[in-house]
């Protein structure tokens, strides 16, 4: 995408690759004929939502200044493993036992998950383009004013 213009690529893909996953998430955890189908879907899944993190992070320390950039990523790294892993697996857990209470419910409570936080986080990588292509625009114009 940065090689067609646009700047914002990396966020860019990131939206990309985290729009659709909303509905291939509620496919994969609720409408599985079979464990084999909701395997086969849960590869897109994984990929899908893998993309959007590494580029996350590349996309960070694009314009972080040099001397901040370990802290930064170290800081980034830290925040979304421990939201990633110890919020959604425990809203999980808590859907499941208090909210169906029913164990078996499991996919139900991915599913919910998964289409409530995908479209926020649609909503906020929309959001974040503008600013980051300002960002990127800020850090250019420095770029130039220092070489000349």
């Amino acid at each position: 995408l940065a090689r067609r213009g646009h700047a914002d690529g990396m966020l860019r893909a990131s939206l990309i690759c985290t729009a659709p996953l909303g509905p291939v998430a509620a496919i994969t955890f609720l409408w599985s004929p079979s464990l084999e189908w909701a395997l086969f879907l849960l590869g897109p899944c994984q990929f899908m939502g893998a993309v959007p993190a590494g580029l996350a992070g590349a996309s960070l320390l694009s314009i972080t200044p040099n001397q901040m950039r370990a802290k930064v990523g170290a800081l980034y790294v830290f925040l979304s493993s421990v939201v990633g892993i110890s919020l959604g697996s425990t809203l999980v857990g808590f859907l499941t036992t208090y909210v169906f209470r029913n164990e078996k419910m499991l996919g139900e409570a991915l599913a919910l998950i998964n289409c409530i936080g995908i479209p926020f986080g649609v909503i906020l990588l929309i959001l974040g383009l503008k600013h980051y292509r300002a960002s990127l625009a800020r850090i250019e114009a420095q770029t130039q004013a220092v070489a000349t």
